[in-house]
């Protein structure tokens, strides 16, 4: 797709590219290592009455998981810092109300029993329309009200800083339909691909996409795309964070040069998005290496392959919230 305007202008290159994302967590009880359902811990609070810190950071029960929204960013240390704000203060907020009792959990998925589901909010699914950029047609919504299985999630949200001024969006990077659409073909080929050989959460992340994050999942908010393949697996360290900033970057300079369509021709879709849907790292590596990535990209995934990382997320990012000892509500 050549990324020009109704005017035969190409796309202006006058816009910073925003990266901001939207997550999920898991809540395990510490005395009974039970997962435990957040909608029971916070009373219902859900989107339509969320935890607010600001315009851009805050957080409600999604399901029986808790989601957490990111500011966007437009530096790698900037997004790693709005992560570490929201992920802060949703432990602040657990801790005032149960103390240390409670800890976020980043799996892929989780299966809950019968009990833990009891509340009729716990069996809905997201409202909101998501698409697939594969099959250009509307993505099947997970059957929670059939099965216990439930999914986190670490969407990825693109944008760029002069959205809400560009009144005709034909042809504009990241607000064009054909655009949107290639921009998460790409993200598979540069990010859904490269995370699957980091991720050493593959059994839940198995469970997880049969059911929710397939290949070529996305939404489309205003200011951009909404990349809704990777799951919160990838947060347990803010230096995977910093990774998905970086395949950000790395996929964005062939978007900017309107090279899309001849990078996406280089590689068959079926087998990319078979890679992505049943975690096979073999082909995933394939994939990668015909990506020619720079030095850089190729040495984080080294380091990163072999290590598990604490599911624990506070944990891992080092946050520590003082212990207010508060009674267990």
């Amino acid at each position: 797709m050549n990324t020009k305007q109704k005017n035969g202008k190409k796309d202006s290159k006058n816009w910073e590219l925003t990266i901001g994302s939207d997550f999920e967590l898991f809540i395990k009880d510490n005395e009974t290592q039970k997962f435990v359902s957040s909608l029971d811990l916070f009373d219902n609070k859900d989107k339509y009455d969320p935890f607010v810190i600001d315009d851009h950071t805050k957080f409600f029960c999604d399901n029986v998981l808790f989601e957490g929204n990111v500011k966007y960013a437009t530096t790698k240390k900037d997004l790693v810092e709005n992560f570490r704000f929201t992920l802060t203060k949703m432990a602040e907020c657990l801790s005032e109300k149960y103390g240390d009792r409670y800890s976020f959990i980043a799996d892929a998925a989780h299966e809950f029993d019968d009990e833990s589901l009891n509340n009729p909010k716990a069996r809905e699914a997201g409202c909101s329309v998501s698409y697939n950029a594969h099959t250009k047609g509307i993505s099947e919504t997970a059957p929670f009200e059939k099965v216990n299985t439930r999914t986190s999630a670490l969407h990825a949200h693109f944008g760029r800083t002069d959205f809400n001024k560009i009144k005709n969006r034909k042809g504009q990077i990241l607000l064009d339909h054909n655009s949107r659409n290639d921009i998460v073909l790409l993200s598979d080929l540069f990010i859904g691909n490269t995370m699957n050989l980091i991720d050493n959460d593959v059994e839940n992340s198995i469970l997880r996409r049969k059911y929710y994050g397939k290949s070529g999942e996305l939404r489309t908010p205003p200011f951009g795309v909404e990349y809704r393949v990777l799951h919160s697996y990838f947060l347990r360290h803010p230096s995977m964070i910093e990774f998905l900033y970086d395949l950000s970057v790395e996929m964005f300079k062939y978007i900017r040069a309107g090279q899309e369509q001849v990078l996406l021709n280089r590689f068959n879709m079926e087998t990319l998005a078979l890679a992505i849907n049943t975690n096979n790292k073999e082909i995933s590596k394939a994939i990668f290496d015909g990506l020619d990535m720079p030095k850089h990209i190729i040495e984080q995934v080294e380091m990163h392959k072999d290590i598990t990382y604490d599911s624990d997320v506070l944990s891992g990012w080092g946050i520590k919230v003082k212990n207010l000892d508060l009674e267990v509500a």
